[in-house]
């Protein structure tokens, strides 16, 4: 699978919590698979994902374990004020647009 670039803590656009509850649809399916992504880069209101209270939280944990590397931007983080959970790694612009150098797809 590809890498995957995840902009927001919602799925689509249009009503939010439908949003939200698909968001959480994908990471729980995604979670269960065998062709996982290699890298997953959060960034703006996608690193609200990566707070220990989110509700992916349990799922990323799973794709942690099973090799997935996991990034939040560090502007974002500090934008939002928020921490991520300490398994996930804080990343600069720099792996962002070293992602975009490969085969990705942007959520």
């Amino acid at each position: 699978m590809k890498n995957l670039l995840i902009s927001a803590n919602t799925l689509g656009r249009g009503n939010e919590e439908v949003g939200k509850i698909t968001i959480q649809k994908f990471f729980i399916n995604l979670a269960s698979r065998k062709d996982l992504p290699e890298v997953i880069f959060f960034y703006n209101t996608g690193v609200l994902l990566c707070i220990p209270s989110s509700p992916v939280i349990d799922e990323l944990k799973v794709l942690k374990e099973a090799g997935v590397k996991l990034f939040a931007c560090t502007t974002c983080i500090e934008f939002f004020k928020v921490e991520v959970a300490s398994f996930i790694e804080k990343s600069t612009m720099d792996d962002f647009l070293n992602l975009l150098n490969g085969d990705c797809i942007v959520l």
